[in-house]
């Protein structure tokens, strides 16, 4: 695991252990050089999980949702239509 950790460049590693820095993933005109999955706080996958949920369900019901949330979505639809509109989602 930690070959797979330090190939990824994980931040939950040492930095002396994470490898020489490169880009790692990269989508549109985003790059990063480590991880993504280690900038992921689990309040913003949860904001991705429910989301999710909220498209398959129709995108109704914004009003009973905390601002962070309805910010989230929002954001994640704009990124969304940006990513279909380049081809790229």
């Amino acid at each position: 695991m930690q070959a797979l950790g330090s190939a990824r460049r994980c931040g939950w590693l040492e930095a002396n252990k994470r490898g020489k820095a490169r880009i790692v993933w990269a989508r549109g005109d985003c790059a990063i050089d480590e991880c993504p999955k280690s900038y992921i706080r689990p309040e913003s996958l949860g904001w991705l999980e429910a989301y999710a949920v909220w498209r398959l369900g129709g995108r109704a019901g914004l009003e009973d949702r905390e601002a962070r949330e309805v910010e989230a979505f929002v954001l994640l639809e704009r990124l969304s239509a940006a990513e279909m509109r380049n081809g790229i989602g």
